[in-house]
């Protein structure tokens, strides 16, 4: 019987282990908090291929994966940059990606379709196929929040971003500064910013956007971004969502550790590692003593723990989320 198929995800991520290591984890977690069956759908930018397939079988069995021909990019010019790669092998992987989805579509109860803002342009063949499209975010919250703000900020101004002589205020989040916004989007003039701008309008038509996010980390921007502010998908943030085996918090707080006692974070950043402590004194808002930086990042180590208990904040989410695609499958 239809209902006795197993409850399906297929996700499809841009090249780079960068976007594959963060899917994988979430991956794991539907494996297990949630009984889903995952297949990994694998475009090929003809970069080596060995890491990614070692990682992939080294997983669980309930979670498989299909490796798709390399995609031609013959075409494209040397000084091409590396985000236009990446896009097209996903845009130049669909027909191979349409005849994968169908075959588990008339295997499995495929419920859901998860891609990278890389792999958009697989909405299509999720439409095609009545299959709900979710975008898995790795980043902030905060940096979604420009992501949905960039169009009218494309709109209202003229000059290179890095230019700007006012900071970018978003709703729920610290300003920042024009020179310290993303790299795709400081050449104005160069094709990919215009393909950044087509991401943001595909990305409206999202069924629901996984971000790897917390809310005590991110409070603010998380409310807007649920209320729908920007007259964006519903967001579910799940994180933090990393490789297993490692932590970004302990390895900030045991650098932090070694640093000296009440050494002064200012705008001039911190001498040494000015670019890690410039992100966290952002973080915090304004002028911070080492120490207490050092408090802080515990006190978010414990709040990021407790987001991924039972009750945890992130883990509801999760929850949500596969509650609505096994609803949809069984009442489709």
């Amino acid at each position: 019987m239809e209902d006795q198929k197993p409850s399906q995800v297929a996700i499809v991520p841009s090249p780079g282990m960068g976007h594959l290591i963060p899917l994988v984890e979430f991956s794991k977690r539907l494996v297990v908090h949630h009984n889903f069956t995952v297949t990994f759908i694998i475009p090929n930018d003809g970069s080596a291929m060995e890491y990614p397939k070692k990682l992939l079988q080294s997983l669980p069995k309930p979670i498989s994966s299909i490796f798709l021909p390399h995609a031609s990019f013959d075409d494209l010019p040397a000084d091409a940059v590396i985000e236009t790669r990446i896009t097209l092998s996903v845009t130049r992987s669909l027909p191979a990606i349409r005849q994968s989805l169908k075959a588990m579509a008339e295997s499995t109860r495929l419920v859901a379709l998860v891609v990278d803002m890389f792999g958009l342009d697989a909405f299509d063949v999720a439409k095609e196929l009545n299959i709900l499209p979710y975008v898995f975010y790795p980043c902030n919250a905060l940096s979604l929040s420009f992501v949905f703000n960039l169009p009218k900020l494309d709109e209202t101004t003229t000059c290179e971003y890095r230019d700007l002589p006012e900071p970018v205020k978003l709703l729920g989040c610290v300003p920042i500064q024009g020179r310290d916004l993303m790299n795709p989007v400081q050449d104005r003039k160069s094709p990919f910013y215009r393909a950044v701008l087509n991401m943001v309008k595909q990305l409206h038509n999202a069924t629901g956007l996984i971000l790897n996010t917390f809310v005590d980390l991110e409070p603010g921007a998380l409310k807007a971004l649920k209320e729908g502010f920007y007259n964006n998908p519903p967001v579910y943030p799940i994180g933090p969502v990393v490789q297993t085996g490692s932590s970004g918090f302990d390895e900030c707080l045991g650098w932090l550790d070694k640093q000296p006692q009440g050494v002064k974070v200012n705008d001039k950043g911190l001498v040494g590692r000015e670019e890690v402590v410039g992100c966290v004194r952002e973080l915090m808002g304004g002028e911070l003593e080492g120490k207490l930086i050092r408090e802080r990042m515990r006190e978010l180590k414990e709040k990021a723990s407790l987001a991924l208990s039972e009750q945890g904040s992130s883990t509801k989410s999760l929850a949500e989320v596969a509650q609505m695609w096994v609803n949809n499958s069984l009442n489709s």
